[in-house]
């Protein structure tokens, strides 16, 4: 560009940094020149103050001045994050806010606040990359004062009315057999805090198991929103029935057996019934009228309405003993059934007579005991009771007869052949017996303690 000698030029733009002006001078005869040059070096700016820096909810305090560095706001819970907008003094200066880089004049990103302080920094670095300043705006967010349910539930039993928030009592009823229960409260807040009976949960899991009195039994649930002030109650009246104290039988039979033969006793009820020598076990199959109540058949438990463990069956009368047990644990009913089982056929029989005078007539069983089978009470002084050989030798033994129908017509403990014995007449009734075959059931405690059960025939003749 010509300018005038001794004229003052256009200004000349320069950048930061080393900028070349070069000077021509041409002679008058418009040919010879010199050239001149001017290295002009511009030093980058220092300027790292903002111009303005404002926030997206809240009010910075104090006012912003470029020279201030510190601020602070206040914001409502329901506000979960802000956007900072800083405005450099200088256009050549870089801001960054939380260490991200943000034009200036533009608003940050979201950045997420949390209950309590927030501390927001916004950094400003001059055009020379050396000179900085940070501003800090610190700002707090109030704490929730949610202390609500969105949900409470309980393990047994349903919840009367339908649970809402706003509903705070409510009622329960639950089955005797519901010794505890636990409460699932989901808070509407996932920062408040809540507590069941005193004791901390967490919100939407279920407490510890609570004891349940029979009747009724409160259960106090206890919101505290995340201000550590603001609370809500809930409370639960849940009322647990008392117990059965039914224990009486629906129906009981005998499996192969089919006849049951009953009278009542004192307190319980008494069934006989009769078997086939080839019916060597049975099973009782007992119903209870109230499903809560427990079964046991000679001591094993039986669900009610199946059958029972199988139960050997001696020659002879076998006891059974069905207790029922009421939900109350302390009603019980006991069912005793008799079971008679039929011996076999004896090789010698009413309709093939033995000498009841012939001393082979007697079966050894073990323990030096020997059970003379042939009975003729007839005063000839042959075998005019029933003899067994060395049964005094155990005193504390148990002799039971019975006839073919299995019906009982002798029952003794301590059997002695003199002062306790079998003559043919039944301790029963007082009768005379018929001639025939008859059982007999023999029980002993052995030398070394072993309990010893024996059974077989004897025939009755006159």
């Amino acid at each position: 560009m010509p300018v005038a000698n001794g004229s003052e030029s256009p200004a000349i733009p320069l950048t930061v940094g080393a900028n070349t002006i070069t000077l021509v001078v041409t002679a008058q005869d418009g040919k010879t020149t010199k050239t001149y040059t001017v290295v002009v070096t511009r030093a980058p700016s220092s300027n790292a103050s903002l111009a303005n820096l404002t926030i997206s909810s809240g009010t910075l305090t104090p006012v912003f001045a470029g020279t201030t560095a510190s601020y602070t706001a206040s914001v409502s819970n329901v506000t979960t994050s802000v956007t900072i907008t800083p405005t450099t003094g200088d256009a050549t200066a870089t801001v960054t806010v939380n260490g991200t880089t943000v034009a200036s004049g533009a608003a940050s990103a979201a950045i997420p606040l949390t209950a309590g302080s927030n501390t927001i920094t916004t950094l400003v670095t001059a055009q020379d990359g050396v000179t900085t300043l940070t501003y800090t705006v610190t700002i707090t967010r109030a704490p929730s004062t949610i202390a609500t349910l969105a949900n409470l539930a309980i393990s047994s039993g349903t919840l009367a009315p339908v649970f809402a928030t706003a509903t705070l009592s409510y009622t329960a009823s639950v089955p005797y057999a519901s010794s505890s229960v636990t409460v699932t409260p989901t808070t509407s807040d996932p920062t408040a805090t809540v507590t069941v009976n005193g004791t901390a949960v967490t919100p939407g899991s279920a407490s510890g198991a609570i004891a349940l009195n029979v009747g009724s039994n409160t259960i106090t649930t206890i919101v505290t929103a995340q201000d550590g002030i603001t609370t809500q109650t809930y409370t639960i009246k849940i009322t647990r029935g008392v117990a059965s104290t039914n224990a009486l039988l629906a129906s009981i039979s005998l499996s192969p057996v089919s006849t049951l033969v009953g009278s009542t006793g004192p307190g319980y009820l008494n069934f006989t019934a009769a078997a086939a020598n080839s019916e060597t076990s049975v099973q009782v199959i007992p119903t209870a009228k109230d499903a809560t109540a427990t079964i046991t058949v000679n001591g094993t438990a039986v669900i009610s309405g199946t059958a029972s463990q199988l139960i050997a069956l001696n020659i002879g009368p076998n006891t059974i003993t069905t207790i029922l047990t009421a939900q109350d644990g302390v009603t019980t009913k006991t069912v005793i059934i008799t079971v008679n089982r039929a011996a076999p056929k004896p090789a010698n029989s009413i309709y093939d007579p033995i000498s009841v005078t012939e001393p082979a007539d007697k079966v050894t069983l073990e323990d030096g005991i020997t059970v003379h089978q042939a009975v003729s009470p007839n005063g000839d002084g042959i075998n005019d009771y029933l003899t067994i050989d060395g049964i005094t030798s155990f005193p504390n033994n148990s002799l039971m007869i019975v006839d073919r129908n299995g019906a009982m017509v002798y029952q003794t403990k301590g059997y002695d052949n003199s002062s306790k014995l079998f003559d043919g007449h039944s301790n029963i009734n007082g009768k005379m017996q018929l001639p025939g075959t008859y059982f007999y059931s023999l029980d002993y405690t052995a030398a070394n303690g072993e309990a010893k059960h024996k059974t077989g025939y004897i025939i009755l003749k006159y």
